[in-house]
């Protein structure tokens, strides 16, 4: 019975991790499924790694603001956000 509950767990946190990474707009539901998830997951390794990437994810800021107060529609955060900035200074092909 516990593996089976760590295996729900564990999935449950992995699709909060993946809200975090894809979807911007729910950022806040992802982190606190990671948070609560990896609390019940039972593994002190998933505990430790869901606890600060769960407290990241929660208190994540953009960096880059439009002028008008909004974050830009294609920046969402992941690793290689920074591609279509370089695509302005380096012509791609």
């Amino acid at each position: 019975m516990l593996l089976i509950w760590g295996s729900i767990a564990g999935l449950l946190t992995f699709v909060g991790s993946w809200l975090l990474y894809n979807n911007a707009a729910q950022r806040k539901l992802g982190s606190t499924l990671v948070l609560v998830f990896s609390i019940l997951s039972m593994n002190f390794i998933g505990l430790i790694l869901g606890l600060i990437g769960g407290f990241l994810g929660f208190s994540y800021k953009p960096l880059r603001a439009l002028a008008a107060g909004t974050t830009r529609p294609d920046n969402q955060g992941g690793p290689l956000s920074f591609i279509p900035l370089l695509e302005t200074f380096i012509e791609i092909s």
